[in-house]
């Protein structure tokens, strides 16, 4: 008998929840990540560093159209970099624009 009225409390709360979005409402969010990564090589009597470094950035805005859809744009920045004994080796760099839109049920 307890398990049914727990499972009846919590079917209750679970059908009772939902999202409080209003039309004109604006969304901001996000990711940034960095990070290095540096290692040493021993090959017979030599020895050599390479490092490794990782930039991204991805923020994004959006704008409720209605109570439960959001049209937004997103942006992303991706920078990477290789280098071996302090001499850099390899560069990359890239950019996007991402559109979305979100349908909320």
């Amino acid at each position: 008998m307890k398990n049914l009225i727990v499972t009846l409390t919590l079917t209750l709360i679970m059908s009772s929840a939902h999202a409080q979005f209003q039309k004109r409402m604006k969304e901001v969010g996000g990711s940034f990540l960095y990070s290095t990564d540096k290692r040493e090589h021993n090959y017979n009597s030599n020895s050599t560093e390479s490092e490794t470094k990782t930039l991204n950035l991805n923020p994004k805005f959006g704008y409720f159209i209605t109570n439960s859809s959001a049209l937004g744009l997103g942006f992303s920045y991706n920078f990477d970099e290789s280098s071996n004994d302090g001499e850099v080796t390899d560069e990359s760099k890239s950019y996007a624009f991402n559109p979305y839109y979100r349908n909320y049920h």
